[in-house]
């Protein structure tokens, strides 16, 4: 196979490569294979969840409410709500859980 690229987008493709140590070509392959994969896993998940709602298999709002309520006070029992490091993944997570809850509540008074 053969793709004609930009300049530009050339140059681009070549500084990844070359920042993860691999040629182009490699790094081309690996990537397409990473994009195949998870194309396909998401495309699986979606056909299996529509078979669910047309099968009636579906949850209502309260009880979502209810389960995302559980994990997230499984999730942050024990840590420290008020410094969150949302440089890093976990401290990321934990400002959308924090926001999440909020917005749970509010939903509830409503």
């Amino acid at each position: 196979m053969e793709i004609n690229l930009s300049p530009e987008l050339q140059a681009k493709l070549d500084r990844m490569a070359l920042q993860q140590d691999a040629t182009l070509n490699r790094w081309c392959m690996k990537q397409s294979s990473v994009w195949w994969d998870t194309t396909n896993g998401l495309s699986a998940k979606s056909k299996k969840g529509l078979a669910q709602v047309e099968s009636g298999q579906v949850l209502e709002h309260e009880e979502v409410a209810a389960r995302m309520e559980k994990l997230i006070t499984q999730n942050s029992a024990g840590s420290d709500a008020t410094s969150l490091d949302l440089g890093s993944g976990r401290g990321l997570r934990k400002h959308r859980e924090l926001s999440l809850r909020k917005n749970t509540r509010k939903c509830r008074r409503a």
